[in-house]
């Protein structure tokens, strides 16, 4: 099996050179325009919104962390150091999904998927709390 194949490539490889230098060009630039790719690789994890999450059915299979990244804040307005931070972990994760969860954002998926939370969620001390919980139902729910 190993000879056929190092014989095909041999061939295909000789055939190559012949195939250059009948049309007057190096093997390189033959070869160059047979194994040109484009690079689609995505420089950062994918930005959705908390609405196009909590729109998809949830999974079904848990062996498998999702690659999914969440962000909470009051707002979409990131002060600029978060920004940065938020930047560098998206170019680290190019082939993940990236969530900016808001205030509204948690109180909706509260609403959606722990409507027997509601109450309690609303009963919390500040913003901050309600944060610190909603974080915690993002793992549970979606995973990430």
């Amino acid at each position: 099996m190993f000879l056929v194949l190092t014989f095909t490539l041999l061939a295909v490889s000789v055939l190559a050179i012949h195939n250059a230098r009948k049309a007057n060009q190096s093997v390189v630039n033959h070869y160059t325009g047979m194994f040109t790719f484009s690079d689609s690789s995505p420089s950062e994890a994918r930005k959705i919104s908390a609405q196009e999450l909590m729109s998809r059915p949830l999974a079904t299979d848990r062996t498998k962390a999702p690659r999914l990244l969440h962000q909470s804040w009051k707002d979409s307005a990131l002060p600029a150091k978060f920004q940065e931070w938020s930047e560098s972990c998206r170019k680290a994760h190019p082939h993940w999904e990236y969530v900016m969860w808001t205030d509204e954002d948690n109180m909706n998926m509260v609403e959606k998927y722990a409507p027997w939370f509601v109450n309690s969620y609303d009963r919390l001390k500040s913003e901050i709390y309600r944060a610190d919980a909603a974080r915690n139902l993002y793992m549970y729910i979606f995973g990430g």
